[in-house]
């Protein structure tokens, strides 16, 4: 059985069971994030371990990526494997593909240097596709692709983010 094909079984399933039990197409995920006395901050989630830090000219040890680094894969990735679960599920065959994220951004804001709001304020994914199908099918799957997206849809649109203390001497 060829890759595609497992891929495709394992979507026609996952379809099935959600058509057939809606409640099991949502829930929640969590992980847990430490930080010591540096800016570097330790990710465990499902038993992986991710390291974030920042630059030594924000301070921190450039020990590990950035957080831009992670945001942007979560983007790229979600965007590439959506699409080719897209393209599978199309009877589409992806030769090969790669995305290149490019984000804009102004730091002063975050210097209390302007009112504008923090973040990347543009972010371009540059997509090549190899594939036999025409220009139109992959218009039309990239389409999709970007509608359906996860983490592409979290990053481009607001969302509700609440933060409570839950511990701590606050001192």
């Amino acid at each position: 059985m060829s890759r595609d094909s497992e891929i495709r079984l394992a979507l026609d399933r996952a379809h099935e069971i959600i058509e057939a039990d809606p409640s099991r197409a949502s829930g929640t995920i969590s992980l847990n994030l430490k930080m010591g006395e540096a800016i570097k901050c330790v990710t465990t989630a499902e038993g992986w371990t991710l390291e974030v830090d920042e630059p030594t000219s924000m301070g921190g040890d450039n020990s590990a990526p950035g957080p831009y680094i992670f945001g942007f894969s979560a983007i790229a990735s979600c965007f590439a494997m959506t699409f080719r679960m897209m393209a599978i599920r199309a009877g589409v065959t992806i030769k090969s593909m790669s995305v290149d994220v490019e984000g804009d951004y102004d730091d002063r804001a975050f210097f209390d240097l302007a009112d504008e709001r923090t973040g990347y304020q543009a972010i371009r994914l540059n997509i090549d596709v190899k594939s036999d199908a025409d220009t139109a099918k992959i218009e039309a799957l990239v389409a999709e692709a970007r509608r359906k997206s996860p983490w592409l849809n979290t990053f481009a649109h607001p969302n509700t983010i609440d933060t409570k203390i839950v511990g701590g001497d606050g001192g």
